[in-house]
């Protein structure tokens, strides 16, 4: 008698441990999105964001040349790829007055870039959310005849991938080429940060020295 009732209980023993694996499962996925899928996004939203802060400099750089000033942010849009992929962005043009971005039709002083991707998950269609939209936007107006800019590159690892660090590179050389291209006596001094910030070109206005320091 002991012992069957013994077998029955290891038997009601072993099924409720299949429910509890059964329950445990969608919580470790849930866990495993927060720390996997969380940390996915929250990295491509700084990638992002580098991407609408290049567009829109490189917009405000033309200014009020509105439809140059349209292309060249979606060109720039298009070489500052993230993850492998190009961005959905679109520009405004305006002023900014009074601490705020002002639509204008006519006589823009300003760009605002918005870009955005769209994401499969990883381990959140678990829970139901199968895709998250990351977006990011950049404000810049038209730069002052004199300029002193500091550039400051990430070498870290985390750029390591698709070579990343290479195409940031390209990036701040392109966009030496762009000041130049304005005629103007900008000073600009590159700082480049992996463990420890490095201080490669202090503040000059001979762009050669920034273009071999990148």
């Amino acid at each position: 008698m002991s012992q069957r009732r013994m077998g029955k209980a290891t038997g009601r023993g072993r099924g409720a441990t299949l429910v509890l694996a059964a329950l445990a499962i969608p919580v470790a996925c849930g866990f495993a999105a927060l720390a996997v899928d969380l940390g996915y996004l929250w990295t491509e939203r700084s990638l992002l964001q580098n991407t609408a802060d290049a567009s829109a400099l490189a917009c405000a750089s033309v200014l009020p040349e509105i439809g140059e000033a349209a292309d060249l942010a979606q060109d720039y849009i298009g070489r500052n790829k993230v993850y492998g992929r190009t961005p959905t962005g679109r520009v405004q043009f305006g002023a900014w007055d009074g601490g705020r971005f002002v639509q204008r039709p006519n006589g823009a002083q300003a760009c605002r870039v918005f870009v955005e991707m769209d994401n499969e998950l990883f381990f959140a269609p678990v829970i139901g959310i199968r895709q998250a939209r990351v977006t990011a936007r950049a404000t810049a107006t038209r730069q002052p005849s004199h300029a002193n800019i500091s550039l400051v590159l990430d070498n870290s690892g985390s750029m390591a991938n698709r070579n990343a660090i290479g195409q940031l590179r390209r990036a701040t050389v392109s966009f030496i080429d762009r000041l130049e291209d304005t005629r103007m006596e900008h000073a600009v001094a590159l700082t480049v940060f992996g463990s420890d910030a490095d201080t490669r070109q202090s503040l000059t206005r001979d762009l050669d020295d920034v273009r071999q320091a990148a």
